[in-house]
């Protein structure tokens, strides 16, 4: 007889958390540790492209 214990999973519990599981996507292997949420993606995109649009309107006016 199977006795539950909390904390641990039986084997029918361990092949569903492996469905669960998407395949390993190699951008996510590689990026692990490095990704950030997307609204601090978007910020840094915006800051970025508003130097640029300073630093490309400073050359066009001198």
């Amino acid at each position: 007889m199977l006795h539950f214990i909390p904390g641990k999973l039986t084997e029918g519990q361990k092949k569903n958390e492996e469905k669960k599981r998407p395949p390993n996507d190699p951008v996510f292997i590689t990026l692990g540790p490095f990704l950030l949420p997307p609204i601090v993606v978007l910020l840094l995109c915006a800051l970025f492209f508003t130097f640029i649009s300073i630093f490309l309107h400073e050359i066009s006016v001198a």
